[in-house]
């Protein structure tokens, strides 16, 4: 009796998700997809991590890549049928993606649900299923890993694919990292997402000193005052009380283009390409040394020293080849 009540819940969730979109017009499905109509590389996800290989598998599918994503939304009770119907029938290659580790199970249950979900329907048949773990210690998939993810099983011999990877890190135990991709063509995707007319902007600040609250005091000035705004922000500290490193990642777009300000809903990864980074703390210069990695040419850094007399001597620290000059 249990069985049959459970049984009957996507349906039921499905008439909430028409609700949803007659109140506010945002259409949900428990299970969605994305992507090229006709995908043969579909990767299958759950979470909010599914934003980033959207905006990937939908930039690939402009410009002719037959891949997709489908994302899940009703992850228990796990429907079979409504799961299948999503998945386009031209699938050739399943990619499962898994963020909690399975260390005794033959693989993860993203990966062993879509395996017995595909088998119910009769829907292996020609088509390979491989399972992939991310977000190893904590990191976050990025437009760089999906760009892997599709690299190495989308348009290749399907014996070459492996049956077993991790992405973002690179594993020197048990050898199942994805291989690297070129950074110039991460770039160029980058670029392609998250256009120039979207100010990228990163800030690193002292816990309680202020940096984040300026931060959202800014963006709700912004909103409230300005038209056409599209702000995205995330804030990243640690758990000290004060005096710990806080980031923050604010991305701008001022303009009509509806489809900028939908991905910058989306991109749910970290600014790698900022316009404008900021250091608030001068000692940071010497404890995070990477903090300016992700500057892009011409762009700006500005470095809140303790006196005007100090930047020489820091500039002679970072630039030693244009002194000697």
């Amino acid at each position: 009796a249990q069985k049959y009540d459970f049984d009957k819940i996507p349906a039921s969730v499905e008439k909430y998700f028409d609700q949803i979109h007659e109140i506010t017009g945002r259409r949900y499905h428990c299970y969605e997809y994305f992507g090229h109509p006709e995908a043969e590389t579909v990767v299958v996800i759950l979470g909010a991590s599914g934003a980033t290989v959207q905006l990937v598998a939908e930039e690939y599918a402009k410009q002719g890549k037959k891949v997709g994503v489908l994302r899940i939304r009703l992850f228990r009770p796990f429907d079979p049928e409504m799961f299948c119907a999503a998945m386009p029938k031209t699938a050739k290659v399943v990619v499962c993606l898994d963020r909690a580790p399975e260390f005794v199970q033959a693989g993860g249950l993203i990966y062993r649900e879509t395996m017995v979900a595909m088998m119910k329907q009769n829907r292996l048949t020609n088509v390979k299923v491989t399972g992939g773990r991310y977000s190893y210690l904590g990191f976050e998939i990025t437009p760089k890993d999906v760009m892997a993810i599709y690299q190495q099983f989308y348009d290749k011999p399907v014996e070459s694919m492996p049956c077993e990877f991790v992405c973002g890190i690179i594993d020197d135990l048990r050898n199942k990292s994805l291989p690297k991709v070129d950074q110039e063509e991460v770039a160029e995707l980058e670029n392609k997402l998250l256009p120039a007319q979207v100010n990228q902007s990163v800030l690193y600040g002292i816990g309680s000193h202020g940096t984040i609250g300026a931060s959202r005091n800014a963006v709700q000035i912004l909103q409230n005052t300005a038209s056409n705004i599209q702000v995205q922000c995330q804030f990243q500290f640690d758990g000290k009380k004060s005096g710990g490193l806080t980031v923050s990642h604010i991305r701008l777009y001022k303009g009509e283009n509806e489809e900028y300000k939908k991905r910058i809903q989306m991109a749910e990864f970290d600014i790698s390409n900022a316009q404008y980074i900021a250091c608030h703390a001068e000692n940071y210069l010497q404890k995070y040394k990477n903090m300016f990695e992700n500057i892009q040419e011409n762009g700006v850094v500005v470095l809140n020293a303790d006196s005007h007399e100090d930047m020489p001597q820091l500039r002679r620290e970072k630039h030693p080849s244009q002194n000697e000059a």
